[in-house]
Formats: C-alpha cells, structure tokens, sequence
C-alpha cells in the first residue's frame, strides 16, 4: 500500500480503487470452462495361452546352489588334492541349482506346469499353442 501524506489523497485513491473494483464486477466475465484431462486407454494385445518360464531367487536350486560353495570351500581342507575335486563338484552343484530354480507357469492363470509338452493347463482348462 502507497504512503499518503494527506487523508484526501488516501480518500481519492481509496475511491478510485472501489470504482475500478465495481467497473470489474460490472464486466461480463468470460466463461471458463473445466479441464478434463481425457484417458487415453491402452489396449493389451490378445496374446496366445502359452508356458511361461519364471526363475526364483530362493529356494531349493539356491540351497543346492549354496551346498556347492560350501564344499568346494571345504576342499580347500584336503589341499593338494581336494580342490581339483570340489570345482567340478561346484560346478555340477550350480548347474542342478538353476535348473531346480526354474518353473513352468500357464500364462493366463499362473499355476504350475509340469513339463512343456503338456497341451492343456490342468487348472483353467486354456489350450497351449
């Protein structure tokens, strides 16, 4: 707010100030409408029923994975001889252990499947091509 020296300058801008307010309000104001942000909606596309394969981090291949590090660790205990003995057995171990780690899973419901040749998922009934 300006400083006045004089109340009547205050009053001539104050009066001004109420005319200008009163011309706005006496405008026609324009309309506004709303922003409707549209959606855009993404369509998936119609996949076939098939076998998925989903790898886990825990469980029995990691074990058998872990088992595998454990004794080839241990040989080191026999050491001229043993490590020659536990790097292959390691490597066996870590070979069994990803493919314990893998599963087969229908696609459209998620369930287990026993092995890929199998045509038709045992719980939804779906046809695998």
């Amino acid at each position: 707010m300006p400083e006045f020296k004089t109340k009547e300058e205050y009053e001539k801008w104050k009066a001004e100030r109420l005319k200008d307010a009163q011309e706005k309000q006496s405008k026609p104001q324009p309309e506004v409408k709303p922003i409707v942000a549209e959606k855009k909606i993404k369509m998936k596309a119609t996949k076939k029923p098939h076998i998925k394969k989903e790898g886990s981090f825990a469980g029995t291949g990691c074990l058998i994975q872990a088992i595998g590090i454990l004794l080839f660790l241990g040989s080191f205990l026999a050491f001229p001889v043993g490590p020659f003995f536990g790097f292959p057995l390691m490597i066996i171990l870590f070979i069994w252990g990803s493919s314990k780690a893998g599963k087969l899973l229908c696609s459209e419901c998620g369930n287990p499947i026993d092995n890929k040749k199998v045509k038709l998922c045992p719980s939804c009934k779906v046809a695998f091509s």
